[in-house]
């Protein structure tokens, strides 16, 4: 790896065949390191000896098939993050940035509405699906919009998969971007706060989210297998387009809680 980010350097300093040295030095190692063109070789990407050195890379790598088409969403301004599946109703549930929705789709790429327009969701992340007591869970937030500067929003909203209401919100005033979520057997909701870098955790009983510990984050990172654990990768994330849309008034919610 130090290899090849070496070859990205001496490119960009001009070292030609220092580079490609390095790059041959990777061929026969069939390490999954195939050059890229906007990955920093933009600079010899038309030179012929370069794209000797990567068809050989590229051919010394096993090809993974190629995956089928499941289904299409025809809406190109939905921008989905999230997806989840409902097995009990054999469908797809996924969450759009753009749209700030959650639709449902079947296996013929039908796609429908899922929340309703007026439970004031944000941009919607991540998805979890309870399938034992048919409840979706899912992230709405507005942190990585330039409007959180002046109100930041971030909630984990709880639905009823059976008629499709919306049953509860944990609002979390602490985070800074919700993103990723899981619910373990327990009830307790994980979720991942992607601007902060800080797992929030909020059990049935609790009435708000707690950050977990250092140490408590150290053992989930390095419980073993077995173990009945949740593992968190934290990674940046771009932003993504902002909506100019005003969110409508909330409908009904059973509950409302702070996360």
């Amino acid at each position: 790896m130090l290899v090849f980010y070496e070859a990205i350097t001496r490119i960009e300093l001009g070292e030609r065949e220092a580079a490609f040295a390095l790059l041959r030095s990777l061929q026969g190692r069939k390490l999954g390191l195939v050059p890229v063109r906007d990955a920093g070789f933009e600079a010899v990407w038309d030179d012929p000896e370069f794209q000797k050195i990567r068809e050989k890379l590229a051919h010394e790598e096993p090809r993974t098939p190629d995956a089928p088409v499941a289904f299409r969403l025809g809406d190109s301004k939905l921008i989905p993050e999230g997806i989840a599946y409902d097995p009990k109703q054999d469908r797809f549930l996924i969450g759009s940035v753009a749209r700030k929705k959650i639709v449902s789709a079947n296996r013929k790429g039908e796609v429908k509405d899922f929340s309703g327009p007026g439970d004031n969701l944000d941009c919607v992340l991540g998805l979890f699906v309870d399938a034992a007591h048919e409840q979706l869970y899912a992230v709405s937030t507005n942190g990585f919009l330039d409007e959180a500067q002046k109100q930041r929003r971030n909630a984990v909203v709880r639905y009823d998969l059976r008629d499709g209401l919306l049953v509860d919100r944990y609002d979390a005033p602490d985070a800074s971007q919700l993103n990723d979520l899981t619910v373990a057997t327990d009830g307790t909701i994980y979720a991942t706060d992607s601007a902060s870098g800080t797992p929030f955790r909020k059990t049935p009983g609790e009435k708000r989210s707690r950050l977990l510990e250092p140490r408590a984050r150290s053992q989930v990172q390095t419980a073993s297998p077995s173990a009945r654990t949740v593992s968190f990768t934290l990674r940046s994330r771009p932003a993504s387009p902002k909506s100019t849309s005003r969110p409508e008034r909330p409908r009904a919610c059973r509950n409302q809680t702070q996360l």
